[in-house]
């Protein structure tokens, strides 16, 4: 039976983000991410460890979630990230650990529409940074919106990055959604602010969710 493959050498920690000073939170606050092990948490713990700050996390169990404790330790150090399980979020008394005010309540008649638009889960995690520490966001909403998509460039992109692969044949008839969303650039002009060259590219974030896989 041949060895069994060696663990993957974890990424470096993100590069810290250029804010304007002072930040709305002093450097070493504490600050709490629900869901922590979630695709979107998970890297906002990332960057907010890489600014310095010390993260608190809940999630519904530790056992399952130790790998992310083991992979923020090993990226930004011991003794700056914890982890707090919350078995029941509905449970009352749920977060009396971790942080008592509930920030929002989902609503349960909200309707889903499918998506033309796509962002970079990175960006998506630096602008959450952003409408937290930026000085000069205040009482606003954030609109991460990189630009529109249809399959046809994923199908695009797979064939150029991967030529000895078979992919399917381009959908006819797809079209990008016209519709421009104005917000947008005001969360690409944060992005710049903190140091950022815009938004990351479609092609840069399809490879990036694909290359553990191709």
């Amino acid at each position: 039976m041949p060895p069994p493959p060696p663990p993957p050498v974890p990424l470096p920690p993100p590069i810290p983000l250029t804010l304007p000073t002072p930040p709305a939170l002093p450097r070493g606050s504490t600050i709490l991410v629900t869901g922590a092990n979630g695709l979107i948490a998970s890297h906002i713990c990332d960057f907010l460890l890489a600014q310095g700050h010390h993260v608190r996390g809940t999630v519904r169990s530790l056992t399952r979630s130790a790998w992310l404790a083991a992979l923020l330790t090993t990226r930004h150090g011991g003794n700056r990230f914890s982890l707090i399980e919350v078995p029941d979020m509905s449970a009352p008394g749920a977060f009396d650990d971790a942080w008592a005010p509930k920030a929002f309540t989902g609503d349960p008649d909200f309707k889903r529409f499918p998506t033309f638009y796509w962002i970079n889960i990175k960006d998506m995690a630096r602008l959450h940074v952003a409408a937290l520490l930026h000085p000069e966001v205040k009482n606003e909403r954030i609109f991460g919106f990189a630009g529109t998509y249809t399959m046809n460039e994923f199908l695009a992109f797979y064939r150029k990055h991967y030529p000895d692969r078979e992919f399917p044949a381009d959908i006819p008839g797809v079209e990008c959604d016209l519709a421009e969303i104005e917000p947008a650039k005001r969360a690409e002009e944060l992005l710049k602010e903190m140091g950022r060259p815009g938004y990351e590219t479609l092609e840069d974030t399809v490879l990036d969710n694909v290359i553990d896989i191709a």
